[in-house]
């Protein structure tokens, strides 16, 4: 792919350029996030055309989450290194970030930038994310930006942005109105002209739609992260996930309503009034199956965060139903709800820390450090249990959503360790490898 292609930089360590080399192979597959992973390391051994492929990937909404902020902070390390590209376009970052850009100058940015491949505009997005988060904060625009474009986003006909205003973190009662509130000539109604000027002028130079709006979107986004919404602002979709968002069933799901109702929860949690944080999320305990569900769903997708690559959502399936399978009766009943069955093979005694990953699985931490931990603090008048519950309610919702994806990935593995059976002579586990195989198929 022509936008990686070219190294400034081979390092002298032969095991760092060969994971440089695999990321390469993995860009022209265009399998960019296993291309990501292997860009990482050899970027974490100072690998300077790593670090800048890095910026790319990260900025052109095709990792997931789509973090602008790590893009930008591999933009400077590659500057900084002495990448040619990084510190020719450097001045243009540096402005962004003091609010000193300019909004035409983002737009011609835009206007010669080349569409490729499904992919935004990195530096476009980098620096105009950091830009208009600068200058809304410079000039005191910032409520009524936000207001302004999640108002206008709510009149589309877009289901992606229809759900990109549900999940923005701010509340409808707070935007509604804004876009008939500004006045002609004041900061904000200078600013979201600049936006409407960057839509015409990517739509100019050839990208599509989807694309436009996603740009503007992603945007929107960043301001609201560093606005006081912050604690409620999800992290940014990549350009896959923005578009096809996965249904978490949210209240419309009977069959877990039903669930909740049966165990009494909804009357339980409601003895308690304060607002609480709850996984990274303030809320109140909730009082009825219909906020359960809907407090359960935000924490699936806050989950869906900590596992940005398949090998995460694997090892958290796996893991986190072995660690399950001992829950309390009511907790553990919960894994019935799965819409599919594990093989012992697939999750007995499965413990990412201790596998080749060599880490704990982020998805495993957020439910049994995070949620549960905070949830039990919430209720201690409760006793021991209902946290289990509710970790076991997110596991579901999130693996429901993700179904088909989760399927694909145990053949994946299966396969994998099949083989390696095989290779090892390891004949009964092959086997038993190959029932599972065999039942996914």
């Amino acid at each position: 792919m022509a936008l990686f292609q070219h190294p400034f930089f081979k390092s002298s360590n032969i095991l760092t350029e060969r994971q440089y080399e695999k990321g390469v192979r993995f860009l022209a597959e265009r399998d960019y996030v296993q291309a990501n992973q292997c860009l990482k390391l050899a970027a974490e051994k100072g690998h300077v055309s790593a670090t800048y492929n890095l910026a790319i990937l990260n900025g052109s909404g095709v990792i997931e989450p789509f973090d602008v902020d790590f893009a930008a902070e591999c933009f400077y390390k590659a500057a900084d290194a002495g990448h040619p590209n990084a510190k020719a376009y450097l001045f243009m970052l540096e402005a962004a970030d003091r609010a000193g850009l300019g909004t035409t100058h983002l737009a011609n940015l835009a206007l010669n930038s080349q569409p490729i491949d499904r992919m935004l505009p990195y530096l476009v997005m980098i620096t105009g994310c950091r830009f208009y988060a600068a200058v809304c904060k410079a000039t005191d625009a910032t409520r009524q930006v936000i207001n302004y474009e999640l108002d206008a986003a709510s009149t589309s006909e877009h289901e992606y942005i229809q759900d990109f205003v549900k999940r923005c973190g701010v509340p409808v009662s707070e935007f509604s109105g804004g876009l008939h509130r500004l006045q002609d000539g004041d900061a904000a109604n200078q600013i979201t002209d600049g936006l409407n000027h960057l839509f015409a002028s990517m739509k100019q130079a050839g990208y599509t739609d989807e694309l436009c709006l996603i740009a503007r979107c992603t945007i929107v986004s960043y301001i609201i992260s560093q606005s006081k919404y912050a604690d409620s602002a999800p992290e940014l979709h990549g350009i896959n996930m923005f578009l096809n968002p996965p249904c978490y069933g949210g209240v419309t799901n009977e069959a877990h309503n039903k669930r909740i109702n049966n165990m009494g929860l909804a009357s339980l949690f409601g003895l308690k009034k304060d607002t609480i944080i709850i996984g990274g999320i303030r809320t109140k305990l909730p009082e009825t199956d219909e906020q359960t569900m809907n407090l359960v769903s935000q924490l699936a997708r806050q989950l869906e965060m900590k596992l940005p690559t398949e090998q995460d959502i694997y090892w958290f399936v796996i893991e986190f139903f072995d660690r399950a399978s001992a829950f309390n009766g009511s907790a553990k009943d919960m894994l019935n709800n799965l819409p599919f069955h594990l093989y012992e093979m697939e999750y007995e005694g499965r413990r990412s820390e201790k596998s080749y990953v060599g880490k704990k699985n982020s998805g495993v931490t957020y439910l049994l450090e995070d949620i549960a931990p905070s949830f039990k603090k919430a209720v201690p008048h409760l006793g021991a249990g209902p946290e289990q519950v509710i970790v076991a309610l997110v596991y579901v919702i999130f693996c429901t959503a993700h179904a088909e994806m989760i399927k694909n990935l145990r053949i994946k593995y299966a396969v994998h360790y099949h083989n390696n059976c095989i290779s090892s002579g390891s004949y009964n586990n092959a086997e038993k490898w190959g029932e599972v195989i065999d039942s996914l198929e």
